[in-house]
């Protein structure tokens, strides 16, 4: 194979892996999906763990608020200046 013959060769080779490349990437980026939770959720805490024995996930319990996302959850209630430790119900 001459140089000249190399070369070319080498440029397509490389061209080639670029295709590969930017395809595979392509297909990544379309392949992703983002889910947008902005909008209205309702929210309570569940601090006593009793939402699954309760049956929080078929009916709405008592107490619930409607919050909007995105939120700040520390404004929301400055009466108690409690850590919101614990497990929490959403509902959209």
């Amino acid at each position: 194979m001459s140089r000249r013959g190399g070369l070319r060769f080498l440029t397509m080779v490389r061209v080639l892996l670029h295709v590969v490349f930017v395809t595979r990437l392509a297909i990544a980026l379309v392949a992703s999906t983002r889910v947008k939770l902005n909008g209205s959720w309702r929210f309570r805490v569940d601090r006593n763990e009793e939402s699954e024995a309760q049956g929080w996930d078929t009916t709405l319990p008592p107490g619930t608020e409607v919050v909007r996302l995105p939120h700040t959850w520390n404004l929301a209630n400055t009466t108690t200046m409690r850590a919101s430790c614990g497990t929490s119900a959403h509902w959209n």
